[in-house]
C-alpha cells in the first residue's frame, strides 16, 4: 500500500543504546549506567512496519550496539526482511 507523495522510510540510523564498554576521553557518552535497551519483541512490529513501507537500509550504532541483549535477534530479523 503506497500513496503518491507519502514519505517512505528508506534508511534508518538507530542509536540502540547509550551504554559502552570503553571510557574514551573524547566521547560524548559519559553515563554507562543507562539500561533501557530495545527488546526484540517490542521493536519487531516497528521494524516490520518500516520494511512494509520501503525500508532498505539500517545503520545500527550506539554507544556500543553489541552490548544490547537482543542485538543479534534484531539484526537477524532486519537481514531476513531484506534490510
Amino acid at each position: 500500500f503506497e500513496r503518491a507523495g507519502e514519505p517512505r522510510p528508506l534508511s534508518l540510523t538507530w542509536s540502540m543504546t547509550k551504554r559502552c564498554n570503553f571510557s574514551c576521553p573524547f566521547c560524548y557518552i559519559r553515563d554507562n549506567s543507562f539500561t533501557s535497551d530495545p527488546v526484540f519483541e517490542d521493536v519487531r512490529p516497528m521494524i516490520d512496519r518500516m520494511v512494509s513501507l520501503g525500508l532498505v537500509r539500517a545503520t545500527l550504532t550506539g554507544g556500543e550496539c553489541l552490548l544490547v541483549r537482543d542485538f543479534r535477534r534484531i539484526y537477524r530479523h532486519l537481514k531476513e526482511r531484506g534490510v
